[in-house]
């Protein structure tokens, strides 16, 4: 009795409000003994929830909204709907409707009978129906989709797929009152209730029923059926009849030593390792971790053979994963995949700069970590607290706890060191009002905060010159006290070295002490190589000479004397070919004017060059271009440049644009 009060209810909340559309076309249908509103629904439109169409055009007000035996009732015949949902997906899932293209879809999408739905690789994606049963398609799996349909012998049958390729994990609502039928090219299955894995390779189709009521399956043509119960499997090879079921092979257990959680830091990655107790009769195991309980967004799959029961995996970035595994025996069935065990990666938040190598897990001394939101940490013996530090040279253990969980990691802390280029020694001498530039190198880098501490009166000035230098400019003023003094270098609290510095009295003859010279850059020269490519099409009268498309290889020398000057000269040859193929050489040179110690370098350039075309002549062009050539390292840059020819011909000037992309090696 419930179940009416609650369906009238919900039908005196719909009330009898009119439908969207216009409603044109009806069929009539008697309530037969042991009808009702939701199996009538799910019989005309497939879905048992559809009842509110039986209510909105049929009074049922003084039966309580039930369809009694004997009832006549007019059924609205609905506009053609989907019969699936894309529900989600990851990578590239495409569909295509009957005499149609493949086109790539999203979730959302709706697919209608006798749609094509195919997962490419490493993609996977789940179909929800109207009656809320769903299948879920794993990588390189080819579905049609199909609706509710009825067979030979009257047996209502829900949704319909038709699997070509692949492997197809279904999973029946109670909701629908239908089974669900899926066909391959070698048998026809038909579930129930519950969940199963239908799968289509070389040449047969193993059907495996992994919960709920027995399965039915027989050859395509009907023949040979048999009964597949929960835990049981058959296999029908092409062209013959189903086998006889057998028992799917036992669940995996996991071990006692896998641990579900672990840590790392911003940047890094963490290593798991899942250990599983043995299956017998099993030939092989298939691990699988994915970062959502649907499994469909899969991070790290990984086959190993039975004599395997543990699996490291590495390089796992920070964040939270399912973990699952089946057993396969030796005719390739899968066993029921175990329970999901959940892992997390969490994850502690600590400055770029102080990390010397992430793989290696080494950090500069002093690093202060922060812990994972909840969580406290300690370093060694030290207390838990939100914010903690290196302070110990070599190995140090990080814990990290909260209520639920307890991680650790153990990382290295090694010290900067520090050296005087170009001096055999720490000691410095400068005069009262002059000045003096040392360059200090730090190994294995400088580190972002370094502190320099020296006596009253001597002005002292740091610059970073790259990654492990750091110029100190040491200006004594008049009023300096004369003689010996200490010059600390320091990073956070440690002192890293010192300077012993000497202020001189000023010569009284000397002239007005001369400012320190900025740096000169020095010279850089450049051997560079560079392919191209000539977009002939863009003015019309190169296509009376040049077939297309044309391509290019460059090779030159330059030099950039200054921050803001380059000039190099390239020598080349470019082919043409289409129906024709033309082969030419050039030679051209060029001024650049840019900002090349920037993280671009953009420049702009001018230049002069000639082209000898084997077929064509000779002709002088000039050359403006645009581009930029980010340095990448100590001794490489990359380039990319766009350019124009401009050729004066019968006094018009004609353009071919040109590409190049390439790189640059300086000595």
């Amino acid at each position: 009795m419930k179940y009416w009060i609650n369906s009238a209810l919900i039908c005196l909340a719909l009330g009898t409000a009119a439908p969207a559309f216009a409603q044109e076309s009806f069929v009539s249908y008697t309530v037969a003994p042991g009808d009702t509103c939701t199996s009538i629904a799910a019989k005309f439109y497939g879905d048992a929830r559809a009842y509110n169409h039986i209510h909105d055009y049929n009074d049922l007000s003084k039966d309580g909204y039930a369809c009694r035996p004997g009832m006549k009732l007019r059924l609205p015949v609905l506009p053609d709907q989907p019969e699936a949902q894309l529900m989600a997906r990851t990578g590239e899932v495409r569909a295509k409707p009957p005499k149609a293209e493949w086109d790539p879809v999203d979730v959302g999408a709706g697919l209608f009978e006798a749609w094509r739905v195919n997962t490419l690789s490493r993609a996977r994606a789940e179909l929800g129906f109207r009656d809320e049963s769903e299948i879920q398609m794993q990588e390189n799996t080819l579905v049609v989709i199909y609706g509710p349909s009825k067979d030979k012998a009257e047996r209502r049958i829900g949704r319909r797929a038709h699997v070509d390729k692949g492997r197809l994990k279904t999973a029946l609502s109670g909701l629908s009152g239908a089974p669900m039928d899926v066909s391959t090219p070698d048998a026809k299955a038909e579930f129930k209730s519950g969940k199963a894995q239908v799968t289509v390779e070389d040449g047969e189709s193993r059907i495996a029923n992994h919960s709920g009521s027995a399965a039915r399956v027989t050859a395509p043509d009907g023949s040979g059926a048999v009964s597949v119960k929960a835990g049981h499997g058959t296999r029908v090879k092409r062209g013959k009849r189903p086998e006889k079921p057998r028992p799917l092979p036992a669940t995996p257990t996991w071990g006692d030593t896998f641990s579900p959680s672990a840590l790392t830091f911003t940047g890094g990655s963490a290593t798991v390792n899942a250990t599983w107790n043995p299956v017998k009769n099993a030939e092989a195991f298939y691990v699988e971790i994915s970062r959502g309980r649907r499994q469909l967004d899969v991070l790290f799959s990984k086959r190993v053979p039975a004599t395997t029961q543990a699996l490291q995996m590495q390089e796992l970035p920070p964040g939270r994963y399912y973990v699952s595994i089946v057993a396969i025996d030796k005719s390739e069935f899968e066993s029921i995949p175990s329970e999901l065990r959940r892992l997390r990666v969490y994850q502690m938040g600590v400055n770029p700069s102080q990390i010397i190598d992430a793989k290696a897990r080494t950090f500069l001394l002093g690093a202060s970590f922060k812990a994972p939101r909840g969580m406290t940490c300690q370093v060694g013996d030290g207390a838990f607290e939100e914010l903690v530090s290196l302070r110990k040279i070599g190995e140090n253990k990080i814990n990290c706890k909260d209520e639920e969980a307890q991680v650790e990691m153990t990382v290295q802390a090694v010290e900067p060191e520090v050296d005087i280029l170009d001096a055999s020694s720490f000691d410095v001498a400068v005069r009262r009002g002059d000045a003096k530039a040392v360059d200090l190198q730090f190994s294995p880098r400088l580190p972002s905060s370094v502190r320099l501490e020296g006596s009253e009166g001597v002005a002292l000035k740091a610059e970073k010159l790259n990654e492990t230098t750091m110029r100190l400019t040491i200006s004594p003023r008049e009023d300096a006290e004369l003689g010996a003094s200490k010059i600390g270098v320091f990073y956070e609290d440690t002192r890293l070295s010192a300077l012993d510095l000497e202020v001189e009295p000023a010569d009284a003859a000397a002239p007005t002490p001369t400012p320190v010279a900025p740096q000169v850059k020095p010279a850089e020269y450049l051997i560079s190589a560079m392919l191209g490519y000539d977009v002939v099409g863009f003015d019309p009268y190169w296509g009376d000479d040049f077939p297309v498309p044309g391509a290019s290889l460059e090779v030159g020398f330059g030099l950039v004397p200054t921050r803001y000057f380059a000039a190099e000269a390239r020598v080349g040859m470019s082919l043409h070919s289409d129906a024709t193929t033309e082969l030419g050489f050039s030679a051209r040179a060029q001024g650049m004017a840019g900002i090349f110690e920037n993280v671009a370098s953009p420049y702009i350039g001018i230049g002069a060059g000639w082209k000898h075309w084997l077929d064509n002549g000779s002709r002088f062009e000039l050359r403006p271009s645009i581009g930029v050539m980010p340095k990448v390292g100590e001794s490489m840059r990359l380039r990319a440049e766009v350019g124009a020819d401009l050729t004066p011909v019968s006094s018009e000037l004609r353009i071919l644009p040109e590409l190049r992309v390439g790189a640059s090696w300086s000595f």
